[in-house]
């Protein structure tokens, strides 16, 4: 009896590619793609009750990407991941609940070819670090040119018709030749410190359509993971476990690692977000942040450079970094300004040249065009960079905030799920 293979469905959900069963699809080289399966099992609650991942094997060189899945909503499972190399790929799925049939053992074939579009990140693959190297580099050693535009407020830009200003934003920083778009999981309505449910699912798929836009736009997504640093770092949250930080990370790497990201963990995360000034609970030696980098480090089949945004230079330099010496860190996340009618603080870019261990460091933020500066500041700031080892700058705009935040509540409480 002939044997009847299902096909590819393609560019549904989110326009990424939907592989239903065991035929042969075919992807793009370093594009995401995703597949969708459906649980047998009812589970009480599915982000806690069963683990799934799906492994893809380069038939011809036997390279392995083990790729996290991650539940959806109701049955649904998905696996979102982009292949690195041109050719013939098998997948099985691996459930830790065996007698799932919808999620274990299921196997298939994908062909991967070339990437034949205009955008130089997948042209040359994901961003890197070379540890001969104090820059970025594309996975094919070409050198990266680090350009960033921050929004830190990303869960509150308005997607709500093509005319919003979130695209809009982003196609005139493409156009103006930047590379990197920089942004913290801030105004996301979901509310992660009592688990995960079907509501918080709606802030998750809402990132998803914003996290997809600025790669299908060619730009490297500098994100912090999760949500305020605040909700580690200021209130004791008994619900943050080490065990429940790990499930989050895994989710975060599962639904984003296929783009192509920087980790920053959290804002000014490194040192300790401001201790010594008493914004923070934990001093650096007990950052609850470190657990969310090695977390993060751990599960990305890709291994994105990590770092740490860090608290300003007059408070933390690479000599001072809780991050230094975490497993995956490979980049430093410097705010560095000074007032430009003093003399350049030397001592603090010879500190990141001599004590970075050689890795990359990049001004990531500096003071903000028409907040803390005039224009030529900010454009100043980043030539400045560049001229003194930081081989990368995040360019930043007033009115990037929203100022709902008070000291009175957590950060999560003040999203309301809508």
């Amino acid at each position: 009896m002939k044997k009847i293979l299902l096909t590819v469905i393609a560019f549904i959900l989110l326009g990424l590619v939907i592989v239903c069963s065991n035929d042969i699809g075919t992807v793009n080289q370093w594009v995401a793609s995703e597949m969708t399966f459906e649980s047998e099992q009812d589970y009480a609650s599915p982000f806690y009750d069963v683990d799934f991942d799906v492994i893809f094997t380069h038939k011809k060189t036997g390279f392995e990407l083990k790729i996290p899945g991650f539940w959806d909503g109701g049955k649904v499972f998905k696996v979102r991941f982009a292949l690195t190399q041109v050719g013939e790929w098998s997948f099985v799925t691996v459930c830790s609940d065996k007698d799932n049939t919808g999620l274990h053992n299921k196997s298939g074939r994908i062909m991967c070819v070339e990437y034949n579009g205009e955008l130089e990140i997948y042209k040359r693959g994901f961003v890197k670090t070379d540890p001969n190297l104090r820059y970025f580099v594309y996975d094919d050693g070409t050198p990266f040119f680090y350009l960033g535009d921050t929004h830190w407020v990303i869960g509150e830009e308005d997607i709500s018709t093509p005319e919003s200003k979130f695209y809009k934003i982003i196609d005139h920083r493409v156009k103006q030749r930047f590379t990197v778009y920089q942004s913290q999981p801030l105004g996301v309505p979901y509310l992660l410190s009592d688990g995960v449910s079907e509501d918080d699912l709606k802030g998750f798929r809402a990132l998803d359509v914003r996290f997809k836009y600025i790669a299908d736009s060619g730009l490297v997504h500098a994100n912090s993971q999760l949500f305020h640093v605040r909700e580690l770092m200021k209130y004791k949250m008994p619900m943050y476990t080490d065990e429940y930080l790990d499930r989050l990370c895994r989710y975060w790497v599962a639904r984003y690692s296929a783009y192509p990201v920087l980790w920053t963990t959290a804002q000014e995360s490194d040192n300790d977000f401001y201790f010594e000034r008493g914004d923070s609970i934990f001093d650096a030696a007990n950052n609850r942040w470190i657990k969310v980098a090695q977390c993060i480090h751990k599960y990305d089949p890709y291994k994105h450079p990590l770092t740490a945004h860090m608290e300003h230079t007059s408070f933390c330099t690479a000599s001072g970094s809780s991050f230094r010496d975490v497993e995956g860190h490979t980049w430093y996340a410097a705010q560095f300004s000074f007032n430009y009618d003093m003399p350049m603080p030397l001592d603090i870019v010879k500190d990141y040249w001599e004590n970075g261990q050689g890795k990359v460091v990049i001004n990531y933020e500096g003071k903000y065009d028409h907040l803390w500066t005039k224009t030529f500041g900010s454009r100043a700031q980043g030539w400045i960079a560049f001229l003194n080892g930081m081989y990368g700058y995040g360019y930043g705009a007033q009115g990037i905030w929203d100022v709902w935040f008070n000291n009175e509540d957590t950060y999560a409480l003040l999203l309301r799920r809508t």
